[in-house]
């Protein structure tokens, strides 16, 4: 076993305790901490005077602790700790929240070099929960900051960082060195060296874009093996796909087909015409009109008498699909089905011999769609939504029920196209870039927690006048550990106090599916107002009169979540609010939400996902520790993405490169083996 692989209990001072929260950031050998790269630095070589700073610019001071800090709570689990500091030039004070420790840390009399952002509340500048160091005499130059430390802490990290590097010694390479001399490479323990512990910021991006080029081509070059043991040289059945087919189609919908949809579904329409399998991916903002041509590509499967599936990660998203098909394709004499795994007994089997015999033409249905005892009479097309939640090997499960079927893709979940066509390189790609008229945007506000009571009397207002509202909550139940709101917790705190006798609803994932059914219709008919839930409801919930979401402690979710979440309002025509509770959330944290104020352009969204939080958000929330932040941060660097695409294609497709291109992979499966096991890749 080499020293890298060695578990991270082998560290000093790394126990059980430790081990566990170091496991929740991906983090579980040594090597998984050298390769925790950090998301930012602080440059920490030269302090800001107090009396030059103005409010709502990032500050770096060094300052003593003037009066005993002061310990506030306004309510149950949530305390605020206030503390007054002087630098000699001015004064201001330091406010965290829930870290109630912080009174005995900022003792009176001690002297710290504290960062965050000055800003003016209440009558005085404050910085709201800045980082700190202890001042030693001298400043400590350039500090990394780690993405998502909260549960270890950015000294800790930084710390068990370096014990890791030099407990694994020297590392050999991953990259040739010819690859390495042909791309401008430095050697790898030197760029871990500069940038964990970096002499100037210049010296940390060269370090940076190494490990950056590193990285992501070791994912794609991981990517591009297993895509081609799972690809075959395929021939499909053509579709005719006649023109009239197509007009009775479109002149059956409710509703006039944007011009973007038309243009998709005149691609979907050239693909099924081939003898080549469709590979497309069909991306949309949420509300654009995606399922409309799915329905189409389905119907024109159906009149040719053959059958299609659509694939759905809930059961919540499975029933509403079978009722837009229901809708849309038995007036046109289609057979629709639902499978789902709830489904028990006489049920199961009716469904399953629907769908041997076919007797159903379009089935929707959730993973139970890919389940053995599931056989098709003859499978043409397949359609999996929310692309985000599948990989290759479920979308290769279901192709595999029929004869090289084609597969269209949909994903509300934008993704920059650059990084699209590289991680989603075995599909077409088609884009829905424009909203139904009379589609208006959701307005989007952020809400501190002094305002929360306004916001709630607004809610009231709002029902009293017939509006509905989602609140959506990040956990179940309680936390000690983390301060979100808990979807059972704040219903009974609003019954009992800010909504009192407004009609509620409550909906989370530990419920049984006959509650949550009960519950989710009590809203549809109006007869809840208000319904709180998790994140169940962030796709296929359609209430056309919800005109409000609200999301609790919003800083705890992606910001391609939270856009999710935006579009299950404002879907009947009215203008429509998002607000997005703060709780006692960091300034940065702050800050990264305002992105959700400014755009209600999902692109623009994903790309402020991509820099902020990686690339869960887009290969499944399991898989976002698969490539590191580093990585994430160059993606938007068109050149870099470009420059690592054509490196690895050069070393796979050229047979001069065959040694390299071998030792490259033998790195890139040692590399992500172990977080793929279990896992989907897109």
């Amino acid at each position: 076993m080499q020293q890298k692989d060695r578990p991270i209990t082998d560290i000093k001072g790394v126990g059980p305790a430790r081990a566990k929260a170091l496991h929740c950031i991906g983090i579980d050998t040594v090597g998984d901490a050298i390769y925790y790269l950090p998301r930012d630095y602080r440059d920490l070589a030269h302090a800001d005077r107090l009396a030059d700073i103005r409010a709502g610019e990032e500050a770096v001071i060094v300052a003593s602790v003037v009066t005993k800090p002061r310990t506030h709570r306004p309510k149950k689990n949530f305390t605020i700790v206030k503390a007054v500091l002087d630098d000699g030039t001015g004064r201001c004070a330091a406010v965290w929240y829930n870290q109630p420790w912080m009174a005995t840390t900022m003792a009176q009399g001690t002297q710290w070099v504290l960062m965050g952002r000055l800003e003016a509340r209440f009558g005085e500048l404050s910085l709201q929960n800045p980082a700190y160091e202890p001042f030693a005499g001298d400043l400590p130059g350039i500090l990394p900051i780690y993405p998502s430390a909260d549960a270890v802490g950015q000294k800790a990290l930084r710390g068990l960082i370096q014990e890791a590097l030099a407990v694994a010694g020297p590392l050999e390479d991953p990259l040739p060195q010819g690859f390495r001399m042909r791309h401008g490479l430095a050697e790898v323990n030197y760029a871990l060296q500069s940038i964990h512990r970096p002499q100037t910021v210049e010296a940390a991006d060269q370090a940076r874009r190494r490990l950056a080029f590193e990285e992501l081509a070791l994912f794609l070059l991981m990517l591009r093996s297993m895509k081609e043991a799972l690809s075959v040289d395929e021939v499909s059945r053509p579709f005719t796909c006649p023109q009239g087919d197509i007009d009775r189609f479109i002149s059956s919908l409710p509703f006039t087909l944007t011009r973007a949809q038309r243009r998709v579904l005149d691609e979907i329409v050239t693909d099924m015409r081939s003898h080549t399998p469709m590979n497309r991916l069909v991306q949309g903002d949420v509300g654009s009109g995606k399922t409309a041509i799915a329905l189409g590509a389905l119907y024109l499967a159906a009149v040719e008498g053959r059958q299609g599936a659509f694939m759905a990660p809930t059961e919540i998203l499975a029933s509403q699909h079978y009722e837009s098909l229901l809708q849309a394709l038995s007036p046109l004499g289609i057979s629709v089905g639902l499978l789902k795994h709830s489904m028990k007994g006489v049920e199961k089997r009716e469904a399953l011999d629907a769908i041997k015999t076919g007797k159903w033409q379009v089935v929707a249905g959730t993973h139970a769609l890919i389940e053995k005892a599931v056989t098709f009479h003859d499978l043409g097309l397949v359609v999996t939504d929310e692309q985000h939640r599948f990989g290759v090997r479920q979308r290769a499960a279901l192709k595999a029920k029929g004869d090289a079927p084609d597969m269209l893709v949909m994903s509300a979940t934008p993704v920059p196209r650059t990084l699209a066509l590289i991680l989603y390189g075995d599909l077409d790609i088609s884009v829905v870039d424009e909203l139904p008229p009379g589609r208006q945007p959701t307005r989007t506000r952020i809400v501190p927690p002094e305002k929360r009571a306004d916001m709630y009397r607004y809610i009231r207002e709002q029902a009293e006048a017939g509006k509905q509202t989602f609140i959506v909550c990040p956990l179940i139940e309680e936390s000690d550990k983390l301060d979100a709101e808990a979807a059972i917790g704040l219903y009974a705190e609003l019954r009992d106090g800010a909504l009192h006798g407004v009609g509620m609803a409550l909906v989370h994932g530990r419920m049984r599916a006959v509650e949550k059914d009960a519950a989710l219709d009590s809203f549809r008919r109006g007869e809840a107002k208000v319904l709180i839930s998790t994140t169940v409801i962030e796709v296929g919930v359609n209430i056309p009169n919800a005109s409000i979401m609200i999301v609790e402690n919003a800083d705890r979710f992606g910001l391609a979540q939270l856009h999710q979440l935006r579009g299950r309002v404002g879907r009947g025509g009215q203008r429509a609010w998002c607000f997005l509770s703060t709780g006692a959330a960091a300034a940065d944290s702050v800050e990264r939400l305002r992105v959700m104020t400014e755009t209600t352009d999902g692109f623009k969204v994903a790309e402020a996902d991509l820099m902020h939080r990686g690339p869960g958000e887009f290969l499944g929330a399991r898989q976002s520790g698969m490539i590191d932040m580093h990585v994430m941060r160059h993606l938007r660097d068109v050149k870099l993405l470009s420059d690592v695409d054509r490196a690895v294609r050069e070393v796979a497709e050229n047979p001069a490169f065959a040694r390299e291109y071998k030792r490259l992979l033998e790195a890139a499966r040692a590399r992500f083996e172990r977080k793929m096991e279990g896992i989907v890749l897109n």
